[in-house]
């Protein structure tokens, strides 16, 4: 058995059995300790000889070992980081809603304005001579008396007094200087339409005229002159009232009528017994 593991031995390259032997000496030397080399059959003396002139069997390097590439001790045992977790990008925001645009107001209903009403036709003052009639009262006693009512341009064009007038006019009814009776009067604006003027145009009033409507008021300090007058009663103890203050209004419609009102105080010497002449009213309406 030696022979054969000796010459199984020779197999091996020197380097191999080299390497070997330490190795074989260490186990020679454990069992001797434990009961002598001579129970094994190893001879540990000299190491296994080579014959001479006997080349070695060729073998095939043992390829080298492979020695792990050295590590940084420091980075061995320091874990490697790991790696940062990859954040995903913000989801892009959703678009706003498309608000739809309010609708539009739709138009308010046309409303076609109310007709315009129809202008009233424009009184119109004419001149001329007009019949009428007058009702009232006169000192108490009530009377109806047919009367002519005369509309003239301006008589006076130079009057000094309360201006000139714009349209002048005289109301006759009856005769109250030479033939009285109750309601009698005559007043005019200006002598000069007055039945039996003697040529003397003298405003007796002061005349306004606007919107169809005539406005008279007697001039007081003309009431001496005496054209303007009117009785309360008849026959031959009636008294002469002569205007004093007050006023007549007229007024003209479209169609050509007339109407109006008198509010008139008088004058009178004896009236009352002398105390103080205030021979009373005159209060009538005239109507065509």
């Amino acid at each position: 058995m030696l022979n054969e593991t000796s010459t199984a031995v020779r197999t091996r390259s020197p380097r191999q059995r080299a390497r070997r032997w330490p190795l074989l000496a260490l186990l020679a030397l454990v069992l001797a300790a434990c009961g002598g080399s001579e129970a094994v059959g190893i001879d540990v003396a000299s190491p296994p000889e080579v014959a001479i002139g006997e080349a070695p069997a060729p073998t095939e390097p043992e390829p080298a070992p492979t020695t792990p590439p050295a590590t940084d001790p420091v980075q061995s045992t320091r874990p490697e980081p790991e790696p940062a977790p990859t954040t995903a990008p913000p989801p892009e925001p959703e678009p706003a809603p498309t608000t739809a645009p309010p609708p539009e107001p739709e138009p308010a209903p046309t409303t076609a304005p109310p007709p315009e009403p129809a202008p009233a036709p424009e009184a119109s003052i004419r001149t001329g001579v007009y019949q009428v009639e007058i009702e009232g009262v006169v000192s108490g006693w009530s009377f109806r008396i047919p009367a002519e009512l005369i509309v003239a341009p301006t008589i006076d064009p130079y009057a000094p007094q309360g201006g000139i007038n714009e349209l002048d006019f005289c109301l006759v009814a009856g005769f109250p200087a030479a033939l009285p009776e109750t309601g009698a009067i005559w007043f005019g604006t200006n002598t000069g339409c007055l039945p039996g003027n003697n040529g003397a145009n003298i405003d007796m009033a002061v005349v306004s005229v606007g919107d169809g409507v005539i406005r008279a008021e007697p001039i007081e300090d003309l009431m001496s002159v005496g054209m303007n007058n009117y009785t309360a009663q008849g026959g031959i103890t009636a008294l002469l009232y002569l205007i004093q203050r007050g006023g007549i209004e007229l007024w003209f419609e479209p169609d050509g009528s007339v109407s109006g009102s008198i509010g008139i105080r008088g004058y009178c010497g004896p009236c009352n017994f002398g105390a103080g002449g205030d021979g009373g009213t005159y209060e009538a309406r005239i109507s065509s």
